[in-house]
């Protein structure tokens, strides 16, 4: 090196250390009142103090600190920063407070405590659309056997006959396939379809066997023509079932089908007859496999690969069958509710884009809570046993998972089924809500987070809590819904949790005049009896110990304690919340 760069390396190096300015507290602002744990962060590398006391190095720190008044230095070779702070009470009376892990806690303040686990890791869209295999079918309403209202339970984590379908439809899927309209397929009204043409009064249609991957041909007859609503039922059944479907096919064309598509939008139209046709078959009464099903295959031409498609948009239903539940009138008006927003969902996320190869296909913890939310807005939340599912799921949340697998091995479930409907109807909720108007027909601001759900762009939980609340924070939604049911479990014992935190509820339920049930949910309603089936909803269940508990992916496990954290190290896959209530 010669002299002359030497001296101008010297020459540089003290132009430069010249430059040099001192620190500067960047965060919080001199006189901030905060909360633990407490965040500073300064301009470059500094020396920490609390007063005398050193807290550590480099251009951040963050730890709890005692309540009261904090002087605190940031001290580097160029100078010290200076700032006053007043760090709160730990931990005060009604407040939701992070206890983030790795932190030594200062002693807290005695009292009864809640504290919430949670597990907030939602799979990226792309990843869930890689695993579709171990996915549930989009198509079933979760049959119920006997008096017992439950999907076929056992401890096998085989695939289920709807999960069988649905992996059927991805196959499908899998190369792109175009539908009879392409993108064109959505009308944006009913009946404008082939007008003047006459249905046949008897067709012949192909039914699928559930347990398998063949179908039956199925001769029906027409019984009903309405404005949106073709009803066939299977040749052979007495004329008093004829009259039940009738009126099951009214309340369709009339009540459920203008309320399903106020709150999610208009479905395909591939046959142009702008029509919907329900067919009713005894086969799945026999079936023990569902109430009633979707099969998103109608809507493709028939060709070798798929000899099954009617080519139409159909809702198979089950036939009405007196005393019992699962064919009762109710849950069969619920059912078909439950299957038209499969239909629309299709219709909006999955099929516009058919032709090109894997398609989006709504995840099926989504598209079964949309579902079940549709049950509620067509006025039979209890009545089509809706709240039986969140019942189930408030007995043990710690094992469910909302978006994923179980503990138990198993995707779909009727408690995940009764957890993702209960985060909808809160988002719902937190977009506006809904009520209903004087014609019985939906209205609210909370109908365009619904229509907002029917898009491939939809499909992740930070873009649900987009369009329910404006922040695309997947996590604060769980978080918020967690404590919302949390909170109203406080509420009952007297404990004000909703003036602080106005977003803690459920909106009380609405009256619905046309079925007698009610639009929303109420946690505490308590017994609900179904005919020979009886639940009782009494809210949430703390876990004596959530301690030893391994949460699924977006789960969470609420307990009551005498403070606020536990001897065992939190894992980095969970978080921690607390309130002290007393």
């Amino acid at each position: 090196m010669t002299t002359r760069v030497l001296i101008s390396l010297m020459l540089a190096t003290v132009i430069l250390a010249g430059c040099r300015q001192p620190p500067v507290v960047v965060f919080p602002n001199d006189g901030a009142e905060l909360d633990n744990p407490v965040y500073l962060v300064a301009s470059t590398s500094v020396t920490w103090f609390d007063g005398n006391d050193k807290l550590g190095e480099g251009d951040h720190w963050s730890g709890f600190l005692s309540e009261g008044n904090h002087e605190i230095r940031a001290v580097a070779s160029e100078g010290t920063a200076q700032l006053h702070l007043w760090v709160r009470q730990l931990f005060p009376l009604g407040v939701i407070a992070r206890v983030p892990a790795g932190y030594e806690l200062p002693e807290a303040p005695d009292g009864e405590y809640v504290r919430v686990w949670g597990r907030a890791e939602e799979k990226s869209a792309t990843l869930m659309a890689q695993e579709r295999k171990p996915s549930l079918s989009l198509r079933h309403r979760v049959p119920v056997e006997g008096h017992r209202l439950s999907l076929m339970e056992s401890a096998s984590t085989q695939p289920t006959a709807p999960e069988v379908m649905y992996e059927h439809v991805a196959d499908l899927l899998k190369e792109g396939r175009a539908s009879a309209c392409g993108a064109g397929c959505v009308r944006q009204a009913p009946g404008i379809g082939l007008l003047g043409i006459t249905p046949p009064a008897q067709r012949v249609f192909k039914v699928l066997d559930l347990s398998g991957y063949g179908y039956d041909e199925v001769a029906a007859e027409l019984v009903y023509l309405g404005e949106r609503t073709l009803a066939y039922i299977e040749s052979g059944e007495t004329e008093a079932v004829h009259n039940e479907v009738v009126e099951l096919a009214q309340v369709f064309d009339g009540r459920i089908q203008p309320r399903v598509q106020t709150a999610f939008g208009s479905y395909a139209d591939v046959d142009g007859n702008g029509k919907v046709i329900l067919l009713f078959t005894r086969r799945l009464n026999a079936s023990g496999l569902a109430i009633g099903f979707f099969y998103p295959g109608d809507l493709f031409p028939a060709s070798p690969d798929l000899p099954e498609s009617n080519e139409a948009e159909i809702l198979y239903l089950g036939v009405p069958e007196e005393g019992n539940f699962n064919f009762s009138p109710a849950s069969l008006a619920a059912t078909a509710c439950h299957e038209l927003q499969h239909l629309v969902n299709f219709s909006h996320v999955t099929l516009p884009f058919a032709s090109d190869p894997n398609p989006p296909l709504s995840p099926v913890w989504l598209n079964e809570g949309l579902s079940h939310l549709a049950e509620d807005l067509c006025g039979y939340n209890t009545l089509g046993g809706n709240l039986a599912f969140v019942a189930r799921f408030l007995e043990r949340p710690w094992e469910i998972s909302l978006t994923s697998t179980g503990v138990d091995g198993r995707g779909d479930s009727i408690e995940r089924r009764g957890a993702a409907y209960l985060l909808l109807r809160y988002a719902l909720e937190q977009a506006g809500g809904v009520q209903l108007t004087p014609d019985n027909e939906l209205s609210g601001g909370g109908l365009a987070f619904t229509r907002a759900l029917m898009s491939p762009d939809a499909l992740t939980l930070d873009r649900i809590a987009g369009r329910a609340t404006g922040v695309e924070d997947g996590a604060r939604l769980l978080w918020r819904w967690w404590w919302t049911m949390v909170a109203t479990g406080l509420e009952q014992e007297g404990v004000d949790v909703t003036d602080r935190y106005p977003w803690a509820a459920y909106a009380p339920p609405v009256p619905d005049p046309a079925t007698g049930d009610e639009l929303g949910v109420n946690l505490f309603r308590g017994e609900i009896n179904l005919g020979d089936y009886a639940f009782s909803l009494k809210g949430l269940r703390f876990k004596e110990d959530c301690s030893a508990i391994d949460l699924p992916v977006d789960a969470f496990c609420a307990e009551r304690a005498n403070g606020p954290v536990v001897e065992h190290a939190q894992s980095t896959n969970y978080r921690l919340q607390v309130m002290r209530v007393r």
